[in-house]
């Protein structure tokens, strides 16, 4: 899934993606919440001004990826 729900303004934070994805993963040791925080943190480094939107598609939407194949 990646990034591809935002725009691609720059590259950076795309490994934020990446790492969010890979902790949605089934047998990850966190909580959907958890790993949504961790997302937040790493994007809020690079798009400050989306992080917040990003996170709360991310807590909305998550719940149809979190721990699926």
């Amino acid at each position: 899934m990646s990034c591809s729900f935002f725009p691609r303004i720059t590259t950076h934070g795309e490994h934020c993606c990446r790492d969010h994805d890979l902790n949605y993963s089934p047998g990850t040791v966190l909580t959907r919440k958890e790993a949504d925080w961790i997302f937040y943190q790493c994007i809020k480094q690079h798009h400050p001004y989306l992080a917040g939107l990003m996170y709360l598609a991310v807590r909305v939407f998550g719940w149809r990826f979190y721990n699926k194949t």
